[in-house]
């Protein structure tokens, strides 16, 4: 199971008091693109979607399924038909009366069977579970007209004033839960051996400028972007992700989370130490071949003898240890040069054969 797949799997064992058990219920529905969004941005077809999911379980039998994917998408982006206006206010329940049906479809089955749980608790609705898929296994949830019209009822229909209602997060405890309902329904994270990234995928636009301020209640400063149609509020600093998973309860990721950062924080210090160390030998070797070139080429030169003793003795010193670092050349026995002396005596050399264009 992915990281993603784990961490929501643990989500869905909290305990929950009745008030949070509500407030996630509804966190669930309203970002499953569920009928609380304004009509025209309502993610659900005014048909009955459940023939298209029978039509989807069909299609997989038959193929290797490469189309599935596609036809999910077909399902979770179809949007209402035109008019959409008539469906406000008092005359929502007559317009879909006969057709309006609840669908919702999940990768995780552990979120499927919550919200199932949940809403036979809460709202006292059976949903049917179709499960279809070939090299991966999607839950598909429906609600009959009655139950959906239930739904709608028990929790109130968003509208074009305002989509998240808050009379279904009573508490401070509740904003949690329904916190958690969100990331459970459209939330996804990175695994963060790879990447630090947290978001809500959200279709509707409302909605996401409405959850973007109700993230700030929690000091998670999300950023957002457009992507393929669906607005995308984002984490990627590892320290609010890690905050993020401790306000929605998940114990067992946030402790996984922090270990990987010890983890990549201490490979990195020694990445950069050995690169550093790496470099310094690089810079070790070619200083002292340059300067036995120098004292060679004076050498050769005739030079070597009318150089002052200081000079001698630095030369003498490098080429007793060709490789060695100048910190090593200093301990040599009878050396009383410090390492800056010694530098300047041998740089000294190179000058001079430089200078005599020997080099």
């Amino acid at each position: 199971m992915s990281f993603a797949g784990e961490l929501k799997t643990e989500l869905t064992k909290i305990n929950l008091t009745t008030c949070c058990s509500l407030a996630e219920c509804y966190g669930l529905f309203l970002f499953s693109n569920g009928p609380f969004f304004t009509a025209e941005n309502n993610s659900f077809n005014k048909k009955n979607t459940s023939d298209k999911i029978k039509s989807v379980t069909e299609k997989s039998k038959n193929n290797t399924g490469k189309n599935i994917k596609k036809s999910v998408e077909e399902i979770s982006e179809e949007n209402f038909e035109e008019n959409s206006e008539e469906r406000l206010g008092n005359t929502f329940k007559e317009n879909f009366k006969e057709n309006f049906n609840i669908n919702v479809l999940f990768e995780n089955q552990d979120v499927a069977e919550l919200l199932i749980s949940l809403s036979k608790k809460i709202v006292g609705v059976n949903f049917k579970l179709t499960v279809f898929g070939n090299k991966k296994d999607i839950f598909a949830l429906s609600l009959n007209c009655s139950d959906s019209l239930k739904v709608i009822d028990f929790f109130g229909k968003s509208n074009e004033h305002g989509v998240i209602k808050y009379h279904n997060i009573s508490d401070d405890c509740c904003k949690t839960a329904f916190l958690r309902g969100a990331f459970l329904a459209c939330g996804y994270m990175d695994n963060p051996d790879k990447d630090y990234n947290l978001e809500f995928v959200i279709n509707n636009p409302l909605l996401a400028s409405e959850f973007s301020d109700f993230l700030k209640e929690f000091n998670l400063k999300f950023k957002k972007i457009s992507r393929k149609g669906s607005v995308v509020l984002y984490l990627k600093d590892s320290a609010l992700i890690e905050d993020f998973l401790a306000i929605i309860g998940a114990a067992d990721r946030t402790l996984e989370l922090a270990g990987i950062k010890v983890y990549k924080d201490m490979r990195n210090h020694y990445n950069r130490i050995n690169n550093c160390e790496t470099a310094n030998i690089g810079k070790t070797v070619n200083s002292s071949l340059i300067q036995r070139k120098s004292i060679a080429a004076l050498k050769q030169a005739d030079l070597y003898d009318s150089l002052s003793d200081e000079l001698k003795e630095a030369a003498v010193l490098r080429l007793k240890k060709p490789d060695a670092p100048l910190s090593k050349l200093c301990k040599t026995k009878g050396c009383n040069l410090s390492r800056s002396g010694l530098n300047h005596r041998l740089c000294k050399l190179v000058s001079l054969a430089k200078e005599k264009n020997l080099i």
